[in-house]
């Protein structure tokens, strides 16, 4: 996913009860410079997109806005596996198309930015 979005940076946001999953991912995360952990505080509704922006970039989504145009793109843990399995996904990153600054899915359909 790094390579087919073009992204300098990772952030993964790991709730606070989980202390054994925020040790692990941190000692791989110190491999790579461009991965950082962040510890989140187990409330609701921590996990919803514009939250996660706020508390780990600082940055916030406008009201009728989309991550994207805060420049982030925020995927889940199934989502990202599932993805990169994706036969358009494949086909979309192996001609070099598959990038969030040039195409977005929408309705099954790849529509050109």
């Amino acid at each position: 996913m790094e390579k087919i979005l073009g992204v300098d940076k990772i952030f993964v946001g790991v709730e606070e009860n989980k202390p054994e999953a925020i040790k692990n991912l941190t000692d791989l995360a110190n491999k790579s410079s461009k991965v950082e952990i962040t510890s989140l505080k187990t409330k609701y509704p921590q996990g919803a997109e514009k939250m996660l922006i706020k508390r780990i970039l600082g940055r916030e989504v406008p009201e009728k806005g989309l991550p994207l145009d805060v420049g982030v793109v925020v995927l889940n843990v199934g989502t990202v596996p599932a993805t990169t399995k994706s036969p358009l996904f494949i086909s979309l990153a192996k001609s070099g198309l598959a990038s969030s600054k040039t195409c977005f899915a929408s309705s099954g359909r790849l529509e050109r930015r």
